[in-house]
């Protein structure tokens, strides 16, 4: 699996500022199982409303527009909103990632979750925003939302390292899709 990057030129740290804040532009968005797509209703509402006066019956249909992203497209989005082609799905991300140690973490690195009792399949990927917090579409009847590791796994990186990174019959790796320079 590759990662392609189209801008080589802009400076890793700016790269990783500029994914650290694209995430947050995600925050809220409906979780949704294979969903790529945010769209934000009451404005599709409101523009539709205004430009096509379209009838009551009408319009709330169109406020009912299902959107969202689960965590491998929201990641993908993320990195391909700054020009970094990514995997859509999350084990080819990991598959596509270079492994790195838990202290070599930065803004930008990605957070890997196998399934439970297969630690060999990820399911589930997160973008590490910096200080033990990340950023996550987690599951359906959830928003993308920040939390930290203490929150999520009831353990902050030292306790999980001490672990080997297992909780709950699962696994969790770190992964770089952004090489340093």
């Amino acid at each position: 699996y590759d990662v392609a990057r189209f801008d080589e030129m802009l400076p890793e740290e700016i790269l990783r500022r500029n994914i650290s804040d694209t995430a947050g532009l995600f925050l809220g968005t409906p979780y949704l199982w294979g969903g790529r797509s945010v769209v934000n209703t009451e404005s599709t509402f409101n523009v539709q409303r205004s430009r096509f006066k379209v009838n009551s019956q009408l319009t709330t249909h169109t406020s009912q527009l299902i959107a969202g992203v689960d965590c491998s497209s929201l990641t993908n989005l993320v990195f391909r909103i700054n020009n970094v082609d990514i995997p859509r799905d999350a084990h080819d991300q990991w598959l596509a990632a270079e492994r790195i140690s838990p202290d070599e973490l930065k803004p930008g690195d990605l957070v890997f979750v196998s399934e439970s009792g297969n630690s060999d399949r990820i399911i589930h990927v997160m973008l590490y925003l910096g200080e033990e917090c990340f950023v996550e579409a987690l599951e359906t009847g959830s928003v993308v939302q920040t939390g930290t590791f203490k929150d999520r796994f009831h353990a902050g990186l030292s306790v999980l390292s001490d672990n080997d990174f297992k909780v709950d019959d699962k696994k969790v790796y770190f992964g770089r899709v952004l090489n340093a320079r």
